[in-house]
């Protein structure tokens, strides 16, 4: 039996039981089998212009009412990661708490896209590099060149100036046509 306790079979043992059982006892569960965890992101808008800031709120709750959670002595580690239309990260932050937690953050895009960004929370004992994911959450925003956005509105500027002046020469015209015609009948 002693040999046993310092084999590589036990050893062996003990790492499927970290892999096998530990997610399944890590995160938090119900009777009724519903949600234990939240996971919300959101950003201000959905449509941007290169240069504005996207304002984006993460609001994480570890443990909703009527859920238990094992005693094992844990974080979270929730992570936002904001992806471009190629999937490439173009922005990513970690904030670690041992509770409930909303995170403000600022993010300022520099080209046109389409972007994903995603937040994660990760179940994380303590002292340890070992962490399980837990929930994710998503949201999409488009970003805009403002140079672009504003050309047709200022070409519609231009058009409806430029009609407006045709309607008013056309308007002096006929009435200066008008009143020629009318002196000459009276003379």
């Amino acid at each position: 039996m002693r040999q046993l306790a310092g084999s590589p079979f036990l050893a062996s043992i003990m790492a499927l039981m970290l892999v096998f059982v530990l997610p399944t006892v890590a995160g938090a569960f119900s009777a009724n089998s519903q949600a234990c965890s939240s996971l919300v992101i959101q950003t201000d808008t959905d449509n941007y212009a290169v240069g504005d800031p996207v304002k984006i709120t993460v609001t994480f709750a570890p443990l909703l009412s009527g859920c238990v959670e094992p005693m094992i002595a844990h974080d979270y580690a929730i992570q936002i990661q904001v992806l471009n239309a190629s999937n490439q990260t173009v922005y990513s932050s970690t904030n670690v708490t041992a509770g409930a937690l909303t995170i403000y953050e600022t993010w300022t895009p520099t080209t046109t896209g389409d972007y994903l960004i995603k937040a994660s929370s990760w179940f994380r004992l303590l002292g340890n590099d070992f962490m399980i994911r837990q929930l994710e959450s998503s949201t999409t925003i488009h970003v805009h060149d403002p140079v672009q956005s504003t050309m047709p509105m200022l070409e519609l500027e231009v058009i409806g100036l430029v009609g407006i002046l045709a309607i008013t020469f056309g308007i002096v015209f006929v009435m200066h046509v008008r009143k020629k015609t009318s002196s000459r009948r009276t003379t």
